[in-house]
């Protein structure tokens, strides 16, 4: 017996405690010997596989990599539909330098159009081929401390997310740094606590 027929095993008792308590007697008087448990074999469940639908990768690849098929958004489920988002495929399409100026001049009527209609004319205009177009990511804001963000923000009087632009500004030159040391000491603290708010 291996490992999962080991783990699946259960006990269950056979009888009630009534019953039991009559068996003991006869037991105890010699009458019969009866197992109090049996054991049962629980087979595992087999793991059903998710049918998964098209995502964006799958509905660029019929894009530029496959002939054009006049039928792609017939062929769809509802969800597949749901899942063709004109914003991320005008967003990834330009990635591509060279068809920067294509998907440039599609995105401004690509709000008025039906996703079936987008994929139809970049189907049309797209060369086809493999291509690879690396994802660029957006920077990551630089985290400030969150007291020296308070300050600025009630200094200036601004949300804490203007605060943080307004840091990175005063941190760009040594000038705007100076004034950003000053609006720290308008609120009492030491040049030791400045140089921990600025770290």
């Amino acid at each position: 017996m291996n490992l999962a027929e080991k783990l699946s095993v259960q006990k269950k008792p056979k009888m009630s405690r009534v019953n039991n308590l009559s068996n003991k007697f006869f037991k105890a008087e010699g009458y019969f010997e009866e197992p109090e448990t049996e054991e049962i074999l629980i087979k595992p469940k087999k793991k059903e596989k998710a049918i998964k639908g098209k995502g964006l990768f799958d509905h660029l690849k019929a894009i530029y990599q496959e002939s054009y098929d006049p039928k792609y958004f017939d062929n769809m489920s509802e969800t597949d539909k749901k899942t063709f988002s004109p914003y991320m495929i005008n967003r990834y399409l330009s990635m591509n330098p060279e068809w920067l100026w294509l998907t440039n001049l599609v995105q401004q009527y690509s709000y008025d159009m039906t996703p079936e209609a987008l994929y139809k004319v970049y189907a049309d205009l797209i060369p086809k081929g493999n291509i690879f177009l690396k994802w660029i990511k957006g920077k990551k804001d630089k985290q400030y401390n969150k007291d020296l963000i308070e300050l600025v923000s009630l200094y200036f009087e601004v949300s804490k997310r203007d605060a943080a632009t307004y840091i990175l500004i005063f941190l760009s030159k040594d000038e705007w740094k100076e004034r950003l040391i000053e609006i720290c000491k308008l609120y009492g603290n030491t040049d030791e606590e400045v140089k921990m708010l600025l770290k």
